[in-house]
């Protein structure tokens, strides 16, 4: 694959394509194509998605590592949340990553093959 097409995972379902220079997976782009208003839920459940997936890999595999510094600047709050304790937070966050992969999944792939996947919690 030359420069431009590399593997990478598609902002609003998340799931894995080829980089053709675009950001977004081609099912992903024909839905937004055809219904801009769908395309912008989408974008709005891609974004909340990689929210939650950032928290949830952060509870799970970055605390307290370098590489966690980023996800610590961009949601201080949750991330003091997290620091608490108690796992409601965490749990919250793995449930709406879930929840959230089943409906972009639902939307993109079908009902089906969303519910042979949930719960996706893989970070």
């Amino acid at each position: 694959m030359s420069d431009i097409q590399q593997q990478c995972r598609c902002e609003i379902c998340g799931a894995w394509t080829v980089n053709m220079g675009w950001k977004i997976c081609d099912r992903c782009r024909e839905i937004e194509e055809g219904s801009p208003a769908i395309g912008d839920m989408l974008r709005a459940l891609g974004e909340m998605r990689q929210k939650h997936h950032d928290l949830v890999r952060y509870a799970t595999k970055y605390r307290g590592q370098p590489w966690g510094k980023a996800i610590e600047k961009q949601y201080p709050v949750e991330i003091g949340n997290l620091g608490n304790g108690d796992n409601f937070d965490h749990g919250f966050h793995s449930g709406v990553l879930a929840g959230l992969r089943f409906v972009a999944a639902a939307m993109t792939e079908g009902v089906e093959a969303a519910k042979a996947k949930f719960p996706e919690l893989d970070t």
